[in-house]
């Protein structure tokens, strides 16, 4: 069993263990629950957050999910959820016979709700770097989506690595007058955050609805660059419109998806910003589609 403070025989204060003040964030985020949200969501980010606070690093080990059930205010499904999730997005590493770890890699995507590619051991993990971040300066179909000219979006290019399989293209495009933070903030942040997450959590961007359509495109320039795909030659491009509850677009992206073996999970979900069950079913091979998941 887990203990909440390390022991020592002398006259100082008791240490927290990482383990104790990771429980400590997790009662703090429990108790301001707010809605609806899930506990197994809150569990999932509270860690995310000891991990990003240095309460908890690479290689520290946590409580089997019994115990750390019994020292939370949650059931074992719960815990059972969020580590799983965690696992799945290579926040936490699990070794049979070892227990859970925190994962070694700094560069996990939060959340990568659109890049859910199925390994032979379930979804890979999604490893994030930005790549450049600039004021759109061309024409496109991020005008109308977004409702505003290139001269007023910010742009934000990153390069996804899937499971270090393969490479993916991710552009995203936000409106930089309405959402001042993204010109802002540190690359690292960037780089790593889930855009969807921070659209609501630093402006109240409530997403209620995801737009999607597949089509196969000639890569070229950064595309090609990233993906590996000779320029020219055919990949699939996966476009996304994040709407709000007003029926606006807060964010468009495109990702350029290089052939590869992995089926690509989409969601019949309504939107969410929470961890996904991993037990979902896969949907179809990807064809041309376009498909809408309504709130």
């Amino acid at each position: 069993m887990d203990l909440l403070y390390s022991k020592c025989r002398c006259s100082v204060k008791p240490i927290p263990s990482p383990m104790a003040s990771l429980n400590e964030l997790i009662l703090a985020r429990l108790a301001h629950i707010s809605g609806p949200a899930p506990k197994h969501a809150t569990l999932y980010r509270a860690v995310l957050e000891a991990i990003e606070k240095g309460l908890i690093g690479p290689g520290d080990k946590l409580p089997t999910e019994a115990q750390w059930a019994a020292q939370l205010p949650v059931s074992l499904g719960t815990v059972q959820r969020a580590v799983r999730a965690l696992t799945r997005d290579g926040h936490l590493v699990r070794k049979r016979g070892l227990g859970t770890h925190v994962a070694h890699r700094p560069d996990v995507l939060e959340n990568p709700l659109h890049c859910r590619f199925l390994g032979p051991e379930g979804f890979l993990p999604v490893y994030a770097q930005l790549i450049k971040r600039e004021a759109e300066s061309e024409p496109g179909p991020w005008e109308d989506v977004l409702g505003a000219k290139s001269a007023h979006l910010l742009r934000m290019d990153r390069d996804l690595s899937i499971g270090d399989a393969f490479h993916v293209l991710s552009r995203i495009w936000v409106n930089s007058i309405k959402h001042p933070s993204f010109a802002s903030a540190s690359p690292k942040e960037l780089s790593r955050r889930n855009i969807k997450t921070w659209l609501y959590t630093q402006h109240g961007a409530r997403i209620v609805r995801i737009e999607q359509s597949l089509q196969t495109v000639a890569f070229d320039g950064l595309a090609a660059r990233v993906t590996g795909v000779a320029s020219g030659h055919m990949g699939n491009r996966l476009d996304l419109a994040a709407i709000q509850t007003d029926g606006s677009a807060a964010m468009y992206q495109q990702i350029f998806i290089p052939p590869n073996p992995y089926p690509l999970m989409l969601s019949e979900q309504n939107y969410t910003d929470t961890p996904w069950d991993s037990k979902l079913g896969l949907s179809t091979p990807p064809h041309q589609f376009k498909k809408e998941m309504q709130a």
